[in-house]
């Protein structure tokens, strides 16, 4: 499975795909493509196009997952695993040593990932998403 750094070049297919898995465009993809302190990468399908994604920020020596985004007819085999392992690679290439993000309660499949991968539990917001909550995770790099 090969993995590619996003760039200005992908914004059009960044952008369909995300619209495909959220409720609404929510990236501004034209900053972060161009910004030293975001990392975007991504997968192709067999036809060559994005079908999977993962965005940070970085600050220093912390990163924030910004978004983890799988085509739902890709989802289940791995595609996020992979995106995750090489986003924690370059962020230790660029000596982040945390790496935070927010994952609404309810979702499962999300939760039960981030942990395999290493993510422990430190906080909770109220009322993040409307009336649900996230969970702040953690995993030190």
């Amino acid at each position: 499975m090969e993995i590619y750094r996003a760039t200005i070049k992908d914004l059009s297919e960044l952008k369909q795909l995300e619209a495909v898995c959220f409720d609404d465009v929510h990236e501004n993809f034209e900053y972060v493509l161009t910004s030293e302190n975001h990392l975007y990468f991504y997968i192709l399908d067999a036809k060559n196009h994005i079908c999977a994604y993962i965005g940070a920020s970085i600050s220093l020596d912390e990163s924030e997952l910004l978004y983890i985004c799988v085509s739902e007819n890709y989802r289940g085999k791995g595609y996020a695993k992979e995106l995750f392992l090489k986003l924690i690679n370059e962020l230790k290439l660029r000596n982040v040593n945390k790496l935070f993000l927010e994952v609404n309660e309810n979702n499962t499949a999300a939760i039960n990932l981030y942990k395999k991968i290493g993510f422990t539990l430190i906080n909770k917001r109220r009322n993040y998403y409307g009336n649900e909550t996230a969970l702040v995770m953690l995993k030190n790099l």
